[in-house]
């Protein structure tokens, strides 16, 4: 069931070209293996997609580039834990062509060297990076849960580098800190990340089955992905442990769980809103995130209002994943804002 909940629209935008083509860089070694045979009955091969690997200074941000590159580059960004993979069954319902990259300590990108802490922002230099190396003039942004909150970010800092925002199961209220939270928490998080660096210096990562892999990567999501989504997730989200082949690791920087103490306030969050001119639109699940929807977000699509040039917003019936686990809810709606 699509329910349609709010439609603003302020008119139209001039659509900007992007001067370079696409650049890729193989996978080297192992890079596009599967865990295991159950996960290559899982794989779409209803569209054909490209493995890609972006330089950055700490390594490579690595991506799947569905199709060939259109006018206006539409970049594909996931949600917290996840990866790439998270668009596989969304994107042969898709009638455009993307981008979906996986964010630093995710998927198959490197992680951030040990010692030097990311944060929220950093997601959006890595985004930034990703323009650039590509030389795109304006881009168009899919993203869910953190990912829809990476765009909302990027739309506003850049409102002119940027054509239309989807937002799914936006996480942007979910990366904000309160002046007493950072008080309370910023002790406790440094210590926090210590440890765990400590760990990774010195004890190889923990090792699990691949059935244990699984209950993990849904309980890590609130049990919002299907068995299916989740064994689509870890073909990115995992690999074979080098010591017992019988074993699996996850692929994530482990310091990715732990809170970052560099986020934005909710003046900040207000503030970056007022700047966004692209179209938007904003999906919500129903029940979707297991949390309740603070006020801030609410704020914001207020705000959203009255700053964007079309803004349309529309709920479904489904889990936080829902692009993921009934992609044929979202694609439709998806299209038609994307191609209107």
């Amino acid at each position: 069931m699509i329910v349609r909940h709010l439609s603003v629209c302020k008119g139209g935008q001039i659509l900007g070209r992007w001067s370079k083509s696409w650049k890729t860089v193989p996978l080297q070694g192992n890079q596009t293996r599967r865990n295991c045979s159950s996960l290559d009955q899982t794989r779409n091969e209803e569209r054909k997609y490209e493995e890609v690997r972006i330089p950055v200074p700490w390594g490579h941000i690595a991506g799947k580039k569905w199709g060939e590159p259109e006018e206006i580059p539409v970049i594909a960004i996931h949600g917290w834990r996840d990866n790439a993979g998270t668009f596989d069954t969304l994107a042969p319902l898709l009638k455009f062509n993307f981008l979906a990259i996986d964010l630093p300590g995710h998927g198959l990108s490197s992680h951030i060297p040990i010692g030097v802490n990311a944060h929220y922002p950093d997601t959006i230099v890595a985004l930034r990076q990703i323009v650039k190396h590509y030389g795109f003039n304006k881009i168009s942004i899919l993203g869910h849960s953190l990912g829809s909150s990476i765009g909302y970010a990027y739309a506003g800092l850049y409102p002119e580098a940027v054509h239309k925002y989807v937002s799914i199961e936006c996480g942007r209220a979910r990366i904000l800190s309160h002046p007493k939270d950072l008080a309370d928490d910023w002790g406790e998080t440094i210590d926090s990340l210590l440890n765990v660096e400590k760990k990774l210096i010195q004890q190889q990562p923990p090792e699990f089955t691949y059935s244990e892999l699984v209950e993990r990567q849904q309980k890590g999501a609130f049990m919002s992905p299907s068995i299916k989504s989740t064994n689509i997730l870890l073909k990115r989200g995992s690999r074979l442990s080098t010591t017992n082949p019988e074993k699996f690791v996850f692929t994530y920087d482990p310091r990715i769980r732990l809170d970052s103490f560099k986020r934005f306030t909710p003046d900040m969050l207000m503030a970056i809103g007022k700047q966004i001119k692209c179209h938007v639109l904003n999906i919500h699940a129903d029940p979707g995130m297991q949390v309740k929807l603070e006020k801030e977000y609410e704020e914001s699509v207020e705000i959203l209002k009255e700053s964007t040039s079309r803004l349309e917003c529309e709920v479904v019936q489904g889990s936080h994943h829902v692009h993921l686990n009934n992609p044929e809810r979202v694609a439709p709606l998806i299209n038609n804002f994307m191609l209107s």
